[in-house]
C-alpha cells in the first residue's frame, strides 16, 4: 500500500487503464476528469474522498472530445456535443479551444451543470440551414402541441445551471434561406435566436459573447410564446376582445394552468449583438438580472423598425438591468407589451448607457392607455366604454365603432355582425373594412341575416369589420358595445351627459336599461350633448389566479418603472434591412418615450448630442450629426467627423440648394453610404442591397453613386417629437434630474427651420394624472423646454429649471409654452432669449425668472431679469447687475384692452384702457402700446409687461423709455402655428415702478 502526496488540482485524462491503487491522498486536493478506485482511504477533513464506485461530481469536467467532438470549425458535432450533454449531468461540461459546427439545435437541459469554455470556443450552426432553428437553448425542450395541452407539466424546468465562457454564433447567412415544409415544431420560442432560455430557473450566463439570432440573440421566456385559445373563433389577432378580458400573466394551456417560463435568470458580463430582431429580450419570465453587459447593432430583418438592443416585453415582471450599454441599434431600450398581452411591470434600469440609437428608449402598453377618446383599438372604448355625438337636429355619430370584427382565413368569404341595427335604413349605411380600409365594392350586405358576403375570399390574416358609418335619427336609444355578460344590474352601467362646458353629468334619472338588447332609452332623447355609456370597472382573468380589474381603460399592470443614472448620448438614423425587402426606419424622432405606464420615477437622465465627446471616434461612436454640405463639382458630401460606415442609412431633412434649385438627383428621402472618401465626407447610392454586407448583393463598389447637381446644404437626425414624450394615460410620473446637451440648433445663430429637437419636455393632452419636473438644466439645448398641450387632463408641476441659449438673439417661440391650467411652475431661469419669449402658461407661475440676451452670459440672472412671486404677491425686477440680490417691487400700473382686427394705422380704437395713451397698428399682428406721458421710468428694468389674446400668444418687446423717461413696447401677436395673425381681443398688462 502506498501513501503518494499529490499536488492540488490533479487531473486524470487517461482511461480504462489502472493509474493507482490503494492511494491515500490528502491536502487540498482536487480530482477531475474519469477517476475510479479500488480502495478507500482518508487521513484528514481537508481532503478529497475518493470510494470504489464514487467519486465527488461537483469536481469532475467531463470533456466534450471524449464523446467524438472535433471542434474543427468543419465537422458536424451536434450528435457529440448532445451525447456529452448527457453524460455530464450534474458536472461540469468543458469544451476546450475551438469551433463547434452544429446542424441541430443544442439543449443543455441537465439540471445542477457547468458549461464552460476553456480558450477560444465557438459553437456556430452549420452553413445551409433554415432560419426557424435556433442554435443554442438552455431548458427543458418540449413540442409546441404539449404546451397547450397540459403536456408542458411533464418536462420540469432545468435549474441550477452556469454557461460559461462561449462564443455562440447563429450563423447569419441562414437569415436568408426558406423554411422547408417539415421545419421542426419544438415550442416557438425556442426558434430562430442564437441562444434561448426557457423552462429553465436559476441560470446564469456569463463571460460570454453572442452573435446574430434572425430574431433575437438571447431570448428569456416562456416556451408557449404569445397565448392562444383554440377554442374561441375570433382569437389569434391582438385586441380583440375576447383576448383582452382573457389577459393573463403566463400563457396558459387548455386547462387554465400557467405554463412555466423562466426565473431567476442572471446575465452577466455578456456581449450579444447583430440580431435580426431585439439583441435581447424578456418574455413570460420573472426575476431576472441583467448586468456588466453589452448590446448591440441591430438590423430589423425580423421585425422591421421595432428592432431594440434591450427589449423588456409581454408578461416580464420584476426585471433588473444594470451597468449596461445599449449600442448602434434601431432602438435602444424598450420596455412595452403588446395587445392583449400583460406590459412588463416592477422594472430596474440603472448605470445605463444608450448611444447611437434612432429611438433611444420607449415604453408603452399599447391600447391599454386611459381614457383616449376616439383611438378605436383602446381598452377604455372596447371594453368600457360607448359614446356618441348628438347634433341640434338629432343627427347621432358613434365616436367610438360598434363593429364586429373578424379575421380571415383566406377561404372564408361570409362575416357577421352583431350590433344593434335596427335604424338602419339601407345598406349604404354599413361600412365594410378590410384593415381599416372601407371597400366599396366587392361584397353585398344582407341585413336580415346581419351578414356580408364577399365575391372573393380576403385573404389570410386580414382583419375585416362591419360597422355603421353614417349619423342616424336621434330616438332616443343608445346601445353599448362592450360585453356585460357577467353583470345583471344596472348600477353596473353608468351613463353620462356632456354639459355645455364639455363636463360629464351622470345621467340617474329619465332612462332605461335593457341588458339584453344591450341600450339605453332616455324619456327624452337628447340634443347637442355627447352620449357616454360605461362600465365602472371590468374584470380581467375572471376566476383564474391571474384575476385583476381595470379601471377607466388603463392597464392593470403597467406600473413600476424605475430608472437612474442614464446616459443617452448621440442618437442616430438607422435602417432596417426588413423580411423580404427593404423597410426604412432611418430618422431619429424621441429620446425617451413613455405612455401608459403609472407609478414611474426617473432620476439622473444626462442625454448629449455628443459634439463635445473629443474622444468619440476612438470609442467607436459618433455625434449627432446636424449639417451636410454639397457642391455642384463634386458628388461627395461633407460632413464633419460624420464617423458613418459602408451601408448605413443618410437622411437628408431641410435641403436648402444655394442657388434655390432642386439639389441632388433623385432626392427622395433615403439613401445609404456607398463609400467612405475620408474622415469628413462620403458617397451615396440608392442601391442599397449592395452595400448591405449581409446580402448576397454586396458589392459597394458596384453600387451606382448618386451625383449632386447644385451645391446647398441639408439637416441630419431631427428629433421631431421631443427628447422626453409623454403621452396616452401616463400617470404618477416623476422625473428629477435632466441634463442636455446641445440639439438646440445645428450650428451658429438659431435657425427655426434648423433645430434638431423641438423640445425638451413634450406633454400630449393624452396624458393623464399627476406628473412632476423637478432640477432641469440644459445648455443649448431643446428651444422649447415645455411644450404642455391640453386643457385640464393632467395636472403637475414643474419647478427648479435652467435653460441657457448661447446665441438666442433670433429664437421666435417660448421656452416654456402651456396650454393646461393645471401645470403649474416655479423657479424657472431662463437665459439667452429675446426679450418677450420667456413663457406662456394658462397654469400658476411661481419665481419665473428671464433674463434678456447681452453680450455676456453666466450660470445667475443679470440685471433686467424679472421674477414673479405669486407666493407674496410681488412682481419683481433686478436692479443692477449679475451679482446684486436688490430687487425691486413692481406694481400694476397700465393696462389695455383692444381689437386686433383693425386696419393698419396710428391710434386705434381701445376697447378699455388705464393709463395707456395710445396703440398704433403697424402691420398684419404688430402693435405698438404708448403709455401715458405722466407716467415716467427710469429705465426700462422698471417695467414688465404681459400681453394674451384668444387664438395665439401675444408676445411683448423689450420696453423702449426715451430721456423724458416714456415709454412704450411693441406687442406681435400669432396663431398656435406660428402665423401673425389678426385677433379679436389682445390684453395687454403693465407692471413697473414709475417715477
Amino acid at each position: 500500500m502506498a501513501n503518494i502526496p499529490l499536488p492540488s488540482n490533479i487531473v486524470f485524462t487517461r482511461s480504462g487503464d489502472s493509474l493507482f491503487e490503494n492511494v491515500t491522498i490528502w491536502g487540498n486536493t482536487n480530482l477531475t476528469g474519469k477517476v475510479t478506485s479500488t480502495a478507500t482511504s482518508n487521513t484528514d477533513s481537508s481532503t478529497t474522498l475518493v470510494t470504489k464506485g464514487y467519486v465527488d461530481k461537483s469536481t469532475l469536467h467531463i470533456n466534450v472530445k471524449d464523446f467524438g467532438a472535433k471542434g474543427d470549425g468543419v465537422t458536424d458535432d451536434y450528435a457529440s456535443i448532445t451525447a456529452a450533454i448527457t453524460a455530464a449531468a450534474g458536472q461540469v461540461l468543458v469544451f476546450p479551444n475551438g469551433v463547434y459546427r452544429i446542424s441541430k439545435q443544442i439543449f443543455f437541459k441537465e439540471s445542477n451543470s457547468i458549461i464552460r469554455g476553456e480558450g477560444e470556443v465557438t459553437i456556430k450552426s452549420m452553413d445551409g440551414i433554415h432560419g426557424t432553428i435556433g442554435c443554442v437553448g438552455i431548458g427543458n425542450p418540449y413540442e409546441a402541441t404539449e404546451a397547450y395541452n397540459g403536456g408542458w407539466k411533464n418536462y420540469p424546468p432545468t435549474t441550477n445551471l452556469i454557461l460559461e465562457n462561449i462564443k455562440i454564433d447563429y450563423n447569419r447567412s441562414r437569415w436568408f434561406i426558406d423554411i422547408p415544409a417539415d421545419a421542426p415544431t419544438v415550442a416557438g420560442r425556442w426558434v430562430s435566436c442564437a441562444l434561448s432560455i426557457a423552462n429553465a430557473q436559476y441560470i446564469t450566463v456569463r463571460n460570454c459573447r453572442i452573435t446574430d439570432g434572425k430574431r433575437q440573440s438571447i431570448d428569456i421566456t416562456c416556451p408557449a410564446g404569445k397565448y392562444d385559445y383554440p377554442d374561441d373563433s375570433d382569437d389569434g389577432r391582438p385586441g380583440t376582445l375576447i383576448e383582452m378580458i382573457k389577459m393573463p400573466s403566463q400563457p396558459v394551456d387548455v386547462n387554465g394552468d400557467a405554463i412555466f417560463g423562466a426565473q431567476f435568470i442572471t446575465i452577466d458580463n455578456c456581449i450579444a449583438e447583430g440580431s435580426g430582431d431585439d439583441v435581447i429580450a424578456t418574455h413570460w419570465c420573472s426575476n431576472v438580472l441583467i448586468k456588466n453587459s453589452l448590446f448591440q447593432y441591430t438590423s430589423g430583418k425580423g421585425s422591421s423598425s421595432n428592432t431594440n438592443c434591450i427589449e423588456l416585453d409581454d408578461g416580464s415582471r420584476n426585471i433588473t438591468v444594470d451597468n449596461c450599454t445599449a449600442y448602434n441599434g434601431m432602438g435602444g431600450i424598450e420596455v412595452k407589451g403588446h395587445p392583449p398581452q400583460p406590459s412588463p411591470y416592477n422594472i430596474i434600469i440603472s448605470n445605463t448607457r444608450i448611444i447611437n440609437c434612432a429611438d433611444s428608449f420607449e415604453n408603452h402598453h399599447t391600447d391599454w392607455e386611459e381614457r383616449v377618446d376616439g383611438k378605436l383599438s383602446n381598452a377604455w372604448n372596447q371594453l368600457l366604454n360607448s359614446w356618441y355625438d348628438v347634433d341640434g337636429s338629432g343627427n347621432v355619430t358613434a365616436k367610438n365603432w360598434e363593429g364586429t370584427e373578424s379575421v380571415a382565413d383566406g377561404t372564408k368569404t361570409e362575416f357577421y355582425y352583431t350590433w344593434n341595427d335596427s335604424d338602419v335604413t339601407n345598406d349604404n349605411q354599413i361600412g365594410v373594412y378590410i384593415n381599416n380600409t372601407l371597400q366599396t365594392s366587392g361584397y353585398t350586405v344582407q341585413r336580415s341575416s346581419k351578414k356580408v358576403t364577399f365575391a372573393t375570399a380576403p385573404n389570410n390574416n386580414k382583419v375585416i369589420r362591419i360597422d355603421r358609418i353614417t349619423p342616424y335619427s336621434n330616438t332616443g336609444f343608445f346601445s353599448w358595445n362592450f360585453p356585460n355578460d357577467d353583470i345583471t344590474s344596472s348600477s353596473d352601467i353608468q351613463v353620462f351627459l356632456d354639459d355645455t362646458n364639455g363636463t360629464e353629468v351622470e345621467v340617474t334619472s329619465g332612462i332605461t336599461i335593457d341588458f339584453a338588447s344591450k341600450g339605453v332609452t332616455f324619456s327624452t332623447p337628447p340634443q347637442n350633448t355627447r352620449v357616454r355609456i360605461r362600465r365602472a370597472f371590468f374584470r380581467l382573468s375572471p376566476d383564474t389566479e391571474f384575476e385583476c380589474y381595470t379601471y377607466n381603460g388603463e392597464s392593470p399592470l403597467a406600473r413600476g418603472l424605475t430608472y437612474s443614472n442614464i446616459q443617452i448620448i448621440a442618437p442616430q438614423q438607422r435602417y432596417s434591412i426588413g423580411s423580404g425587402g427593404k423597410k426604412n426606419y432611418l430618422g431619429t424622432s424621441r429620446t425617451f418615450e413613455i405612455g401608459g405606464f403609472r407609478e414611474v420615477n426617473l432620476q439622473n437622465f444626462y442625454i448629449s448630442d455628443g459634439k463635445n465627446d473629443s474622444g468619440a471616434f476612438l470609442d467607436g461612436y459618433r455625434p449627432t450629426q446636424g449639417l451636410v454640405t454639397f457642391e455642384v463639382s463634386d458628388n461627395s458630401f461633407f460632413c464633419k467627423n460624420h464617423g458613418y460606415k459602408i451601408g448605413e442609412p443618410v437622411r437628408f431633412e431641410n435641403i436648402q440648394p444655394a442657388d434655390g434649385s432642386t439639389g441632388i438627383v433623385e432626392m427622395s428621402t433615403n439613401y445609404w453610404v456607398k463609400e467612405i472618401v475620408s474622415s469628413d465626407r462620403f458617397k451615396i447610392t440608392s442601391e442599397w442591397r449592395k452595400v448591405q454586407e449581409i446580402r448576397p448583393e454586396y458589392d459597394p463598389a458596384a453600387a451606382a453613386e448618386v451625383a449632386v447637381n447644385a451645391s446647398g446644404t441639408a439637416m441630419l437626425n431631427v428629433l421631431s417629437t421631443g427628447m422626453f414624450h409623454i403621452r396616452d394615460g401616463v400617470k404618477s410620473l416623476s422625473i428629477d434630474g435632466v441634463s442636455i446637451e446641445g440639439f438646440g440648433r445645428i450650428e451658429g445663430t438659431y435657425d427655426s427651420d434648423r433645430v434638431m429637437s423641438p423640445q425638451a419636455i413634450n406633454i400630449v393632452s393624452s396624458t393623464r394624472g399627476a406628473l412632476f419636473v423637478n432640477n432641469y438644466r440644459s445648455n443649448d439645448g431643446p428651444i422649447k423646454v415645455v411644450d404642455g398641450t391640453g386643457s385640464w387632463q393632467y395636472t403637475g408641476h414643474i419647478s427648479n429649471v435652467y435653460a441657457y441659449q448661447s446665441n438666442g438673439s433670433t429664437i421666435n417661440v417660448q421656452p416654456i409654452d402651456s396650454t393646461n391650467k393645471n401645470l403649474s411652475f416655479s423657479n424657472i431661469t431662463i437665459v439667452g432669449y429675446p426679450a418677450g419669449r420667456k413663457w406662456a402658461t394658462n397654469g400658476p407661475c411661481i419665481d419665473v425668472i428671464s433674463e434678456r440676451p447681452t453680450s455676456a452670459y453666466s450660470n445667475s440672472a443679470g440685471a433686467g431679469s424679472m421674477m414673479t412671486n405669486k407666493t407674496t404677491g410681488q412682481i419683481l425686477t433686478k436692479v443692477s447687475d449679475r451679482s446684486d440680490n436688490n430687487f425691486l417691487n413692481l406694481t400694476a400700473c397700465a393696462w389695455v384692452h383692444f381689437s386686433g382686427s383693425q386696419s393698419v394705422g396710428t391710434n386705434i380704437a381701445l376697447k378699455s384702457e388705464n393709463n395707456v395713451k395710445q396703440v398704433d397698428k403697424t402691420a398684419s399682428g404688430t402693435y405698438t402700446v404708448i403709455l401715458d406721458d405722466y407716467l415716467t421710468f427710469n429705465n426700462n428694468n422698471d417695467i414688465l409687461v404681459f400681453g394674451s389674446q384668444p387664438s395665439g400668444p401675444a408676445y411683448c418687446a423689450l420696453p423702449t423709455v426715451d430721456t423724458n423717461g416714456n415709454c412704450s413696447f411693441e406687442v406681435t401677436t400669432f396663431n398656435v402655428s406660428g402665423t401673425a395673425n389678426n385677433p379679436s381681443s389682445i390684453r395687454v398688462l403693465v407692471y413697473g415702478r414709475p417715477l
